[in-house]
């Protein structure tokens, strides 16, 4: 009897369980033409001005790249990107570079590939207001977007150079000024790791993300300080950055970018990708 419903158990799954295992068909449009993805932040602090313009590949041109062993260019590098701030306007200038910009960049593998910067910091953004994007491309076509920067989320505790015990790190709570206009807030707590041969400072909250105050650190951070390959040191950051709503849309979204063909993502006027903006606060703390 347990074998015939073995049986049984296997002819169900192989009639009705095999769909989703079958090969989706690609769809091949001859006539497809690349679609433009637009990423812009904007903040008040320094390094978050910036504007990422790409278009989507044809297969032929992926198809050429992957099997020349070259990397297919999407990068639009002749665009007139604007941020506009009621009667003023702050045209962003096109960088290219293997300089990578620092940890204060987004994007810092964009340093190579190309850019759009406010290189003169012209820009002045501030919390509150409402910022426009607008994009012109060389055959005129013109995509805008519209954020509101979220207020500054004063950090309350801990207090500047607090002490936080190595032991129990999660035990501390991080608490700051809410805003009521603020979609969401990422969370970082910034380790500097030490050995003999090299200094490696990240952020152990990963993509931790909180929709309002207070937070407590999660567990794992304890397991972060039992390091074999060296020691933290004696201080440690912490950061918590506002975001706006579409910022938090496109964070939520998991989506990709250009380098996705064919990404839906799309909180523009007129192309896809997203305008948003942020805004920050840190505090340092001595680890004991």
């Amino acid at each position: 009897m347990l074998k015939e419903l073995n049986w049984i158990a296997l002819l169900f799954l192989f009639l009705f369980g095999c769909n989703g295992f079958e090969p989706k068909e690609e769809i091949y449009e001859p006539n497809y033409k690349p679609q433009i993805i637009v990423f812009s932040l904007i903040s008040p602090e320094k390094g978050y001005n910036y504007a990422i313009v790409e278009r989507t590949l044809t297969l032929e041109e992926y198809d050429r790249a992957l099997y020349s062993g070259n990397s297919a260019s999407s990068i639009v590098k002749d665009a007139v990107v604007k941020i506009i701030h009621g009667q003023d306007a702050v045209q962003l200038t096109f960088h290219q570079s293997q300089n990578m910009g620092g940890e204060d960049y987004y994007y810092n593998d964009y340093f190579s590939r190309g850019i759009y910067l406010d290189k003169e910091n012209e820009l002045v953004v501030k919390p509150g207001e409402i910022y426009r994007l607008r994009v012109e491309l060389a055959d005129r076509k013109i995509i805008t977007g519209t954020t509101r920067v979220p207020g500054r989320p004063e950090i309350i505790t801990p207090e500047s150079y607090e002490h936080v015990s190595k032991h129990h790190p999660n035990r501390f709570v991080i608490n700051w000024r809410d805003d009521a206009e603020t979609a969401a807030y990422q969370m970082y707590f910034f380790l500097t790791l030490k050995s003999r041969y090299y200094a490696l400072r990240s952020n152990v909250f990963e993509n931790y993300i909180a929709t309002k105050p207070p937070v407590t650190p999660p567990e794992f951070l304890t397991e972060r300080f039992a390091n074999p390959y060296g020691s933290y040191s004696d201080t440690a950051t912490v950061k918590v950055m506002a975001m706006d709503r579409n910022y938090y849309d496109y964070k939520r979204s998991n989506s990709g970018f250009a380098e996705m063909t064919g990404t839906t993502f799309n909180l523009l006027n007129g192309g896809l990708g997203v305008f948003g903006s942020v805004s920050l606060d840190s505090v340092n703390v001595v680890l004991e």
